[in-house]
């Protein structure tokens, strides 16, 4: 069946709603489009593959909402990916994709069962596509939908796949595959996607008309978004620096941090996460005009390496 171990640890992501949606394919899998993961299209075998060089690696949350970051640097490419989740949704950013692999890197979005409702901007997509490119804004199958919301090289596969469990015949499944190819080489290529399960075609439609979730940045310093009706921000700040938020509003951090800042209340409140150096101790400042605000986050270290601390903003 191919050989899972290597990518389940390597920023890869699970998306159901009915439960069915890889356990109709899985004997079939195609393991080298694992969804989620940036790497190259390349059979890689367990007593080949090196782990992952990348420790800034983790997550932070304030206990409803949270955000990931998975540090690649592994198999000749590096890059950096984040994972924003809220209520209805889930932002996925990728940049600064380099490799020197002479395979193909690709993003995988999802790979799961094809169902007769697979489409990609509202058109069906037929039984027997392989990997072709689409411009199309948004796609859908099964109960999942997928937004593009700065487009990219975008590829999409409907097609017949052929597998089988340890000792057992080999069967046939019909995969539904959506994927950025980033090519040979790449030299700081990025994507952006948005998942929205359990939402009707309708809806994934007009999100991807009007998205409601703003990706602020994208590069190798700051991945953020902010989704305005929740007044949450989360940012990753691989270095430290500042994000603009717009109105003459700017978070600043000194050191590598998850961000996430929470404006819905009478105060601002930042949960703070750093899953790679123990016991730092990060300062956050949002500056607007008029009024600038302060805290110092001390960090945890061994069992509390990772930890989020929460506190407002004096």
């Amino acid at each position: 069946v191919g050989n899972e171990i290597d990518w389940n640890a390597a920023g890869a992501t699970s998306i159901q709603v009915t439960n069915r949606e890889y356990d109709d394919l899985v004997p079939a899998f195609d393991w080298f489009h694992y969804p989620g993961v940036t790497a190259p299209y390349t059979k890689v075998t367990t007593q080949s593959s090196p782990s992952n060089r990348g420790s800034f690696t983790g997550g932070v949350s304030d206990g409803r909402y949270g955000a990931s970051v998975f540090t690649l640097d592994r198999f000749s490419t590096t890059g950096r990916k984040s994972y924003f989740y809220f209520d209805d949704e889930m932002v996925a950013l990728g940049a600064g994709i380099s490799s020197t692999s002479q395979h193909a890197v690709h993003t995988t979005v999802n790979q799961g069962a094809a169902r007769p409702n697979a489409s990609v901007g509202g058109k069906a997509v037929r039984p027997g596509t392989d990997s072709a490119a689409t411009g199309a804004s948004w796609a859908y199958n099964d109960e999942i939908g997928y937004v593009f919301p700065e487009g990219g090289p975008l590829k999409v596969s409907n097609k017949e796949q052929t597998g089988s469990w340890l000792d057992r015949d080999p069967v046939k499944r019909n995969a539904f595959t959506l994927f950025f190819d980033h090519g040979t080489t790449p030299d700081g290529a990025k994507y952006a996607y948005v998942l929205l399960p359990g939402a009707t075609p309708e809806k994934v439609r007009s999100y991807a008309a009007k998205p409601v979730v703003k990706i602020l940045r994208n590069d190798e310093q700051v991945q953020a978004v902010r989704h305005p009706r929740l007044r949450l921000t989360m940012a990753t700040f691989h270095a430290a620096g500042s994000l603009d938020l717009g109105s003459g509003r700017t978070l600043r951090v000194d050191q590598p941090a998850i961000i996430m800042l929470d404006e819905d209340g009478s105060s601002a409140v930042v949960s703070v996460a750093n899953p790679d150096q123990p016991g730092l101790t990060v300062s956050v400042t949002l500056a607007a005009p008029g009024r600038t605000r302060r805290a110092g986050f001390p960090l945890g270290a061994g069992p509390n390496l990772g930890k989020t601390v929460t506190q407002p903003l004096r």
